[in-house]
């Protein structure tokens, strides 16, 4: 798993300015909030350099989600 300093250098090797022109979403209010949650994701997998598949196989090894754990049955 990537650590804060790794982020950091990953950010500081990929400057990206323009946030919100760079990751594209269908409304204006959801936009700029899924284009952050975006790039947080590709600066932590190091995958700016990534596309399609690739990107999502790499987000798969470095984010783990085991799914809702609240859905437990009383």
């Amino acid at each position: 798993m990537t650590n804060l300093l790794q982020a950091i250098k990953t950010i500081i090797d990929n400057p990206l300015v323009e946030v919100k022109a760079y990751y594209n979403a269908k409304n204006r209010i959801n936009s700029v909030g899924e284009a952050l949650e975006n790039y947080i994701k590709d600066v932590f997998a190091d995958s700016f350099s990534l596309i399609g598949l690739e990107r999502l196989e790499r987000f798969n090894q470095v984010f783990s989600y085991t799914g809702n754990q609240n859905n437990s049955k009383l």
